[in-house]
């Protein structure tokens, strides 16, 4: 439960906490299980406050700092957060549906099982986070940065990656279906048993990646880099690499049926007991 005296200074006004927050330095405000939906809390300092379960829903956060914040199981939905803060912060099992994190900072952050649908991530920095078995199905993450970020077995069907950063990142046994990813950089990433069928993934950069075992019927590699990309034992029926580079790319034991390679570059390329 909140702290009354602490939602009282809150409720004061941004430099009024944030005087009392510099005369407490050693207080962590507990606000957990308050009820803030609507309220106007831009550029707030929250950083280290306790808001574990708080309903933040529709409440705007612009360049609020957020950062080692504890928002697990808090619901955030249809709340604007675009510029705030949030480094390191623990989201675990938080709700950010329709939610605007568009430029937020959420590098490092702890966001296993929670809920970004329909969220906008744009040129959002994820660097370094923790996404697994969340849902993100249908969220905007255009030129989002997720480099070295986790995102294994998360759901990602209908998300747009157009231009995002995904080198290094672990999306292994995640659901990638009907996602757009044209111009994304993959390098060296792990797809390993994804899912990517009927996603849009054209001139992209994997090289070096890891999508063995991947699933991808009429997926769309065109004008893609995928040299030195192991892609074994995989589905990829009808799948199209019209005039991607496939160097040194291996396709052992895939299924290939009607699979498009015109006008691709596959020197030195493994078929070995492909169909």
């Amino acid at each position: 439960m909140a702290n009354p005296e602490h939602l009282r200074f809150l409720s004061k006004g941004a430099i009024a906490w944030l005087y009392w927050r510099n005369q407490n330095p050693q207080l962590v405000p507990d606000l957990s299980g308050a009820n803030l939906q609507n309220l106007n809390l831009q550029r707030y300092n929250l950083s280290g406050v306790n808001l574990q379960s708080a309903n933040l829903n529709r409440t705007r956060l612009s360049y609020a700092d957020l950062s080692y914040v504890d928002l697990r199981g808090a619901s955030i939905q249809l709340a604007v957060l675009n510029d705030a803060k949030l480094t390191h912060a623990n989201l675990y099992r938080t709700q950010f549906q329709n939610s605007n994190l568009e430029q937020a900072d959420l590098t490092s952050v702890k966001a296993q099982e929670s809920q970004f649908v329909e969220a906008t991530l744009k040129a959002a920095d994820l660097s370094g986070a923790d996404l697994s078995g969340s849902i993100m199905t249908g969220a905007y993450c255009q030129e989002v940065d997720l480099h070295e970020a986790q995102l294994e077995q998360t759901v990602l069907n209908y998300t747009n990656f157009v231009g995002a950063n995904l080198a290094h990142a672990n999306l292994g046994h995640s659901l990638l279906r009907h996602s757009l990813m044209v111009g994304a950089h993959l390098y060296q990433t792990n797809l390993q048993s994804a899912d990517l069928s009927d996603a849009c993934c054209t001139k992209s950069y994997i090289y070096e990646a890891n999508l063995t075992h991947l699933k991808g019927d009429r997926l769309d590699l065109s004008w893609s880099n995928l040299s030195k990309t192991c892609l074994d034992q995989s589905t990829l029926l009808e799948a199209s690499f019209k005039g991607a580079k496939c160097n040194r790319t291996s396709f052992r034991h895939c299924e290939l049926k009607g699979a498009d390679f015109e006008l691709a570059e596959v020197e030195h390329s493994i078929f070995d007991r492909s169909t």
